[in-house]
């Protein structure tokens, strides 16, 4: 198994094989095309994986959820971490202006099948974090006190 160095850099991703780019391009689309209405209800619903609205993720994200949960080993890392957290609410809430972490595995993508999460990017260690107006290095210091 690759080292934690290793894992930090490579992990979740893939060269991509048109261009041979071993980085993620960074996705700033918020709205995706659908196929027809029944794939966009699908998506919505999250009865379909891919993307359907960019709060709810992109291909970056994905890549970086990928990435800490393989750095990080799965539900029982994400339960550890949002456990430990102070200054994030451990709930999402539309709007809000303080910091948020979610656990989709548990909350918003739970009703999904393993494969469905899977194809979507969400790992049983994946955590969303939306920062808020707080003080980043407060953020900084929650996040690494939660990690240690």
């Amino acid at each position: 198994m690759p080292r934690l160095s290793t894992l930090a850099i490579h992990a979740g991703t893939a060269p991509d094989p048109a261009t041979g780019a071993r980085t993620v391009p960074i996705y700033h689309s918020n709205g995706y095309i659908f196929d027809d209405l029944e794939h966009g209800s699908d998506l919505f619903a999250l009865d379909r994986a891919g993307y359907a609205y960019g709060r709810s993720g992109n291909p970056t994200v994905a890549a970086f959820e990928r990435r800490i949960a393989a750095l990080e080993g799965g539900c029982e890392a994400a339960t550890r971490v949002t456990g430990r957290l102070r200054l994030f609410s451990h709930l999402v809430n539309v709007g809000e202006v303080k910091s948020l972490v979610a656990h989709p595995a548990t909350t918003t993508h739970r009703k999904l099948d393993p494969q469905t999460r899977a194809a979507l990017g969400i790992t049983d260690g994946t955590l969303r974090l939306s920062a808020g107006l707080e003080d980043i290095e407060d953020l900084t210091a929650d996040f690494g006190q939660a990690l240690a």
